[in-house]
């Protein structure tokens, strides 16, 4: 299940047409700035625009970004997970796709 996720950051590395797109006309906490280079997200709109693909609860993709070594196999594409907004509650807080040296 994590590589679905892996695998849709990678699209958006990679400036994939349909993920791009998907992501410009979601209503919610995900978006993209600075001319489409930095992706923005909360963890509850990550889970609604993966949720097809998932088929897991809020609380399940949750435990499956935490556990484990996300950012560290995201360390492959060239990328990293960073807070971009904290807030007290994580659910709240916003969080970006940063771009890093391999």
């Amino acid at each position: 299940m994590q590589e679905i996720v892996l695998q849709y950051f990678n699209k958006i590395i990679n400036a994939d047409t349909k993920v791009i797109n998907s992501i410009i006309t979601f209503q919610g906490e995900l978006f993209l700035e600075q001319n489409n280079q930095v992706f923005i997200f909360s963890l509850p709109a990550l889970h609604q625009i993966l949720s097809n693909e998932l088929q897991l609860s809020y609380l399940q993709f949750r435990q499956l970004l935490y556990q484990g070594t996300f950012n560290h196999d995201l360390g492959h594409y060239g990328a990293k997970i960073e807070i971009h907004q904290a807030q007290q509650n994580i659910n709240n807080s916003l969080y970006k796709l940063v771009l890093i040296d391999k």
